[in-house]
Order: structure tokens, then C-alpha cells, then sequence
């Protein structure tokens, strides 16, 4: 039925070598439809993908930041540094409790985050990461202090609640 109305409108005036002022007005207003219609659905895409670029950006600059204060804050680096039996996690006995503290600052009713330090060029995966979700993964080297090499993997585990 579909395809007959199309023949009509497009194919019949050429065929016929006349020229009807109503199919070329359907034709206009079927182009037009098709138009609206299409640009509505790449407005809603585009719109959804932008929160979730919104929300992934937000993660990277929380996460970001915090690894940054971490890195310069000697009190954290020393005891990410002196710690012995790696690998471990943020909420493990024995995991430094001011690094722990740290985490209030990132964790909200949206976010989860949590640390895990490993020795550089290991695997470094949490136990139990939820298999759903979207997790934002970001690390820093924590190498030496004045007194101490000892090279440490900060890994900052983060995901949507």
C-alpha cells in the first residue's frame, strides 16, 4: 500500500510527463515528517550520551584530584610506603586508616570508590567488583619518601551505586 502511494507520488508524473501539484505537496510534507521525526530521535542520543559523559568526567576529576592530594601529602605516602603485606584493600585490617578517611571525601549516595595497593607491575583487581557496573579505574605510583624506596601501586576503584 505503501509502496503504491510512493509510485504514485514519484513515479507517475514522470512516467506520465505530467507534473501534479498534489504529489509533489505529499512528497514535500513526507521529506519534511522524515526530517522532524529524525531529528528528534538525534537530539534524545545525543542527550543521553552527554550524561553519561557528564558522569564519567565527574568520576575522572574526583578521582583525579584526590590521587593528586594523596601523592604530595608526605603523612599518606609514608604509610602507603611502610606497608608490608600487599596486596590490600581499603577496609582490610592493617590498610593505613588515613588513606581509609580519605575515601568519605569521594564516597557519596552516587559514588563507591575504593583503594587497593599493590607492588607495581602486578595485577591489581578488587575481590569483589560488581560484574554490572561501569567502574572508573585511575592509579599513582607512590615510589620514595626522604627516607624510603619502596614503590607502591595506588589503585582508586569507583563506580555508580
Amino acid at each position: 500500500m505503501i509502496w503504491k502511494q510512493i509510485k504514485n507520488l514519484v513515479i507517475s508524473p514522470y512516467i506520465f510527463g505530467k507534473m501534479k501539484k498534489k504529489g509533489w505537496i505529499k512528497l514535500a510534507e513526507a521529506f519534511i515528517s522524515i526530517l522532524i521525526i529524525g531529528s528528534l530521535l538525534a537530539v534524545m542520543i545525543t542527550e543521553r550520551r552527554g550524561l553519561q559523559e557528564d558522569f564519567s568526567h565527574r568520576i575522572e576529576v574526583h578521582q583525579t584530584s584526590l590521587l593528586n592530594l594523596i601523592q604530595i601529602n608526605e603523612t599518606i605516602r609514608e604509610e602507603v610506603l611502610e606497608l608490608v603485606d600487599i596486596p590490600k584493600e581499603s577496609g582490610e585490617v592493617g590498610f593505613p586508616p588515613v588513606l581509609n578517611s580519605t575515601l568519605s571525601s569521594i564516597n557519596t549516595n552516587l559514588i563507591e570508590c575504593f583503594y587497593k595497593i599493590c607492588a607495581p607491575g602486578e595485577d591489581c583487581l578488587l575481590e569483589d567488583m560488581p560484574n554490572e557496573k561501569e567502574i572508573y579505574i585511575n592509579s599513582r605510583i607512590i615510589s620514595a619518601n626522604q627516607e624510603v624506596y619502596n614503590p607502591r601501586n595506588l589503585n582508586l576503584f569507583c563506580w555508580e551505586k
